[in-house]
């Protein structure tokens, strides 16, 4: 079943901030373990050597330094054709998407707050989303044990760090966050763009999981200009793509990122 949904960010002054649409493709967990799509990865978490380490160690030091004082490059010096500083992310493991997931602001207390569209009572709360067995939340529980709402403990999320539970859904073993690789992508455009650039819009297509004991290479290019952009700004078109160490494609990203003159 494909669902789609918006996400509309607005200031104080009711000002639209940011809007996200998304498409997620839900599917019976039965169905995905019939279908083994992951099966040839079960087992077959890498051993990275010192050396390998090294590299990859490399590369993510580099990409730091790449822009480190934040300056922005200028429309009229890039060209299609530029590639971006390569970027490298792992390998992930279970403390990794741990951490990922804990940085999203909902696991912190007196951060997030539902904001019902107008004409609606309550978007989510004890609506049932139709998760598989042992994968819900225990709605009333969790007034008085926060751990009985946490993804991590006994929700959803579970299958993200715990091999068991992944194979229950289809997957191999542990693996990362849909959420997380689309802010990798902001992440790496933003830190090119500058202090005086800007991400104003990016698509992204998730094409597949970064599993536990895998990295994350991100490699881009310019492929377009446009000197007056529907924005009244200046902007580059950068294609954006994520790969595991074996050529595997994660994600497919096009965005559109303004640059000072």
């Amino acid at each position: 079943m494909f669902s789609r949904g918006d996400t509309t960010h607005k200031n104080q002054h009711g000002a639209l901030v940011a809007r996200e649409r998304s498409t997620a493709i839900r599917y019976l967990s039965a169905e995905a373990n019939k279908r083994g799509m992951y099966d040839d990865q079960i087992g077959a978490t890498k051993k990275w050597t010192a050396d390998e380490l090294a590299e990859v160690d490399k590369l993510r030091h580099a990409w730091l330094l790449s822009n480190r004082l934040g300056i922005s490059p200028r429309f009229g010096e890039v060209k299609i054709g530029d590639t971006l500083h390569r970027r490298v992310i792992g390998p992930h493991t279970i403390a990794s998407f741990t951490t990922e997931y804990r940085a999203f602001l909902f696991n912190i207390w007196g951060t997030f707050e539902w904001v019902a569209p107008e004409g609606v009572e309550d978007p989510w709360v004890y609506q049932d989303p139709g998760w598989s067995e042992g994968f819900g939340f225990d709605e009333e529980g969790a007034m008085i044990d926060p751990r009985l709402r946490d993804g991590l403990y006994v929700g959803p999320s579970r299958g993200h760090i715990d091999a068991d539970k992944a194979g229950e859904v289809g997957m191999a073993r542990a693996y990362g966050y849909g959420a997380t690789m689309g802010a990798w992508c902001t992440d790496y455009l933003a830190n090119w763009a500058g202090h005086e650039g800007m991400v104003r819009h990016t698509k992204a297509d998730f094409r597949g999981p970064a599993f536990e004991g895998d990295v994350t290479y991100f490699d881009a290019e310019v492929v377009d200009k446009q000197a007056d952009s529907e924005w009244g700004v200046p902007l580059v078109q950068i294609k954006v793509k994520l790969t595991s160490q074996d050529g595997t494609t994660l994600v497919t990203c096009t965005a559109e990122v303004e640059l000072p003159v």
